[in-house]
């Protein structure tokens, strides 16, 4: 995970694209889901168009299985982005299968801001 966060601050794509399953999925954290790692690169490239200040850390995290559950903090101009910050990703494969972030509700729903024709709305399949 670590080597996925730091790919994401340092804005190397070609190296986030290596870590995702194709069958990838971003989950905001109003629940909107962007599938396919194609899709995912590209929202990413979209929101780093809009927030290029953005980075995020992991404090702690904690696994079990192929379950990451992680804790941390964001950092952007929009304040709205930058806050404490609870994520879980799932491993297959050795690649990621969906990152999904926790925020609090004053968070946009940035799968629908930055793909508004892919994302979609629905419950999550996590079991801790």
């Amino acid at each position: 995970m670590r080597r996925y966060v730091d790919a994401v601050n340092s804005r190397d794509f070609d190296a986030m694209s290596d870590m995702l399953h194709d069958d990838f999925s971003f989950i905001d954290s109003r629940g909107y889901r962007i599938s396919g790692r194609e899709n995912c690169i590209a929202a990413h490239k979209a929101f780093f168009e809009l927030e290029d200040s953005f980075s995020f850390h992991i404090d702690n995290y904690t696994m079990r299985d192929d379950l990451v559950l992680m804790r941390g903090h964001s950092k952007a101009r929009d304040p709205r982005l930058a806050s404490a910050r609870l994520w879980t990703a799932r491993v297959r494969d050795g690649k990621m299968l969906f990152w999904q972030n926790f925020g609090d509700q004053k968070s946009p729903a940035l799968a629908h801001l930055l793909m508004p024709e892919e994302a979609s709305r629905e419950l999550t399949e996590l079991s801790f």
